[in-house]
């Protein structure tokens, strides 16, 4: 299905890419600029907002069946400069190993705020960490 503007360029698009079904907004010079997409099989839902070369600089992704949810807020430099929720290991359908807040300003540096699970035991602990270049400080209790 598409959508048109009054000058009959198409302003978005409804359409199935890959396992994703996705409703696909469109600027007035043709580029995807906006994403709101669900995957059929898993019933992962995303929110991407692109810039106008086609760069993912900002989304929302909510997790699978456990509900987690992960912001990303970027720019035409990083895509993902800020971080917000849940961080999944690389094992599908496992539940996430940790939570929290990332900021990476720039290239070599990071600052992190995290809930981390243990994968053996299950418990939770804490950690803060700064890095810059090579070097990196961690507070953990």
């Amino acid at each position: 299905m598409v959508v048109r503007d009054p000058e009959g360029r198409v302003a978005a698009r409804l359409m199935t890419r890959g396992k994703m079904t996705e409703l696909v907004c469109y600027s007035a010079t043709g580029v995807e600029v906006a994403t709101l997409g669900v995957d059929r099989f898993s019933s992962m839902r995303q929110l991407l907002f692109r810039e106008q070369k086609g760069e993912v600089v900002g989304g929302w992704v909510h997790g699978l069946e456990d509900g987690a949810g992960t912001i990303y807020l970027g720019d035409h430099d990083k895509p993902a400069r800020i971080i917000l929720g849940a961080d999944y290991s690389d094992i599908v359908g496992a539940p996430p190993e940790r939570w929290g807040l990332q900021v990476r300003p720039g290239p070599a540096s990071q600052a992190e705020a995290r809930a981390v699970r243990d994968w053996q035991t299950g418990t939770w602990t804490g950690r803060v960490r700064v890095t810059e270049g090579r070097r990196s400080a961690t507070l953990m209790p």
